[in-house]
């Protein structure tokens, strides 16, 4: 049975256009996609115009106009959507971009969900923007932010304000959840306390972040950033943690004794991952001395990676019976394991719940007396 595209119902169209979304055509050229399909003939585009649905996460590049920017936005009616801005492959025009970002800022009343990839200058200009319309975005709930380095770009391309001010978004977002944020600031973090996700790399503000007070939160993961603050508290703080991953701490941003404040005050006993990856001087040593004196009790952890750390400064027995007796899974990478091996082997009541270890490039190890 054949039938022609102009009779096909309503309903069955809008499943045509929901799966051009899902296209590898629409992950390469984003909304624009969808503009096409909807501009095959005017019954397509009444079906297309008229289904807010089909409009609600949209995707754009820097190519993209304002006007036709605005349009799309107006399409998903009174549903909340979600924004997805890649702006770092070329050199955008300056002004189309101001007036790109300026349209965005202008729709944050309905704006669920918002991530950004741009040069440090690009996000200069959203910044401006948020604070010359406004910065109240109140049912945004993800926010992701990500300083790239455009490949093309020169300096002289850029004008010295836009070089030499501090990006830093000032959001009013009580709804938030999810906040992933590469090489930028975000301030204030007042309105943060709604969080279940916080992910921080090369981004110097969250030092200022009370974790002790986002009561959701679930998943920190910390990486080339000072550690957020600890307040001083008398009995440890309970948290709910599931998720920690602290990756290439620097010396320089934190100061001697913050990190085991942080290891000691914060209780974690919902903890089931957690990732130590490029950890030296004094604070591997603080996160040693922390397991040592058994205040890195976590219960409910199942999982562990340690990479590029000193597995041979410290390490003992105890270390392990305080900090790692309910792990079932050690991943042990560009690391000296041996040290490890030798203390697993020698007492089986270390670590009695370990099932596995494995080190990257050697594969999974067997320890010779408990799994053999």
């Amino acid at each position: 049975m054949q039938m022609d595209s102009h009779d096909l119902p309503p309903e069955m169209l809008v499943e045509i256009l929901k799966w051009a979304r899902l296209s590898p055509l629409f992950t390469l050229c984003g909304t624009s996609t969808l503009v096409s399909v909807s501009q095959v003939c005017r019954r397509w585009r009444a079906v297309a115009i008229g289904t807010s649905l089909l409009w609600n996460d949209v995707q754009f590049s820097s190519n993209f106009s304002p006007c036709m920017l605005s349009s799309v936005l107006s399409r998903s009616g009174v549903l909340p959507i979600s924004i997805s801005l890649d702006l770092h492959r070329s050199n955008p025009n300056l002004v189309q971009c101001r007036s790109l970002l300026e349209s965005v800022v202008s729709h944050r009343s309905c704006i669920r969900g918002l991530a950004i990839r741009a040069p440090i200058y690009i996000l200069t200009i959203l910044s401006r923007a948020i604070s010359r319309i406004g910065n109240d975005f109140p049912v945004l709930e993800f926010l992701n932010v990500d300083h790239t380095i455009s490949p093309t770009l020169q300096e002289d391309d850029v004008p010295t304000i836009y070089s030499v001010l501090p990006c830093r978004l000032n959001l009013n977002a009580a709804k938030l959840e999810s906040l992933s944020v590469t090489g930028a600031t975000i301030t204030p973090l007042a309105t943060a306390y709604r969080l279940k996700e916080l992910h921080v790399d090369k981004s110097a503000n969250f030092s200022q972040l009370d974790v002790s007070s986002i009561d959701q939160l679930e998943t920190l993961s910390v990486k080339q950033s000072p550690f957020p603050i600890v307040p001083v508290a008398e009995e440890p703080i309970e948290t709910r943690l599931v998720s920690l991953t602290l990756c290439d701490l620097r010396i320089a941003d934190i100061s001697p004794g913050d990190f085991t404040a942080f290891l000691s005050t914060i209780r974690m006993p919902c903890l089931e991952h957690l990732v130590i990856d490029g950890l030296f001087g004094y604070l591997w040593d603080e996160f040693i001395q922390c397991g040592q004196a058994g205040a890195l009790h976590y219960p409910a952890l199942r999982s562990v990676t340690l990479e590029s750390v000193d597995l041979t400064a410290g390490l003992d027995e105890g270390f392990f019976r305080n900090t790692f007796s309910s792990v079932w899974t050690l991943r042990l990478l560009d690391v000296n394991f041996k040290a490890v091996l030798r203390i697993l082997e020698g007492n089986p009541l270390v670590c009695p719940q370990l099932r596995e270890i494995d080190t990257g490039m050697s594969g999974k190890l067997r320890i010779h007396g408990r799994w053999d």
